[in-house]
């Protein structure tokens, strides 16, 4: 697991990114939704490698994007502006 500076590393990245996203810097989420993001994430993740453990994998992560980038920005910058994030790119 990672520790406590490579977290919060990870978060600046991620705030960095959705301010180069959303033109404007975003306010950092509390630990329960920072939480809740990366748990949302890894259970995609996890789901994923489950239902291709010992086979050839059907697909890959990637078809995943919109799910993840949903994930991490709703809770920052709301639904649907998430959406609209999502849909234009």
């Amino acid at each position: 697991m990672a520790g406590p500076n490579a977290a919060e590393c990870g978060l600046e990245l991620s705030l960095e990114v959705i301010a180069l996203l959303i033109g404007r810097v975003a306010e950092p989420p509390n630990d329960l939704v920072r939480d809740a993001m990366a748990g949302a994430v890894w259970h995609l993740i996890g789901d994923w490698f489950r239902d291709n453990r010992g086979q050839r994998p059907q697909s890959s992560l990637s078809m995943f994007t919109g799910e993840l980038t949903y994930i991490v920005l709703a809770p920052i910058i709301g639904a649907a502006r998430a959406m609209d994030v999502i849909v234009r790119r």
